[in-house]
């Protein structure tokens, strides 16, 4: 199995889930480079829930999820419903 992300999972609702990227970098891949593994890592918790992240630049994006699958990144909603504006690197 590849080098996975290491990523905590920041927020979980009836809703969504939340993951922060918090490398080390150098370690560890991004979220962002291994969005397929990661979506596949977290299937048997999502039940239908949408799942977002905080990348290695701190930007709040979504992962798309299709057919179970990894479909494409996806800009974020209102961050105030995720999560605290420390999460996003914006004050």
């Amino acid at each position: 199995m590849k080098n996975m992300p290491n990523y905590t999972v920041e927020k979980t609702t009836d809703d969504l889930i939340l993951i922060k990227d918090i490398g080390p970098w150098h370690i560890f891949p991004t979220v962002t480079n291994r969005a397929e593994e990661v979506v596949l890592e977290l299937a048997e918790k999502l039940n239908g829930r949408k799942l977002f992240y905080v990348d290695s630049d701190g930007e709040l994006g979504e992962l798309c999820i299709a057919d179970g699958k990894f479909s494409k990144f996806g800009p974020a909603p209102h961050t105030a419903v995720l999560s605290p504006p420390s999460f996003t690197g914006r004050s």
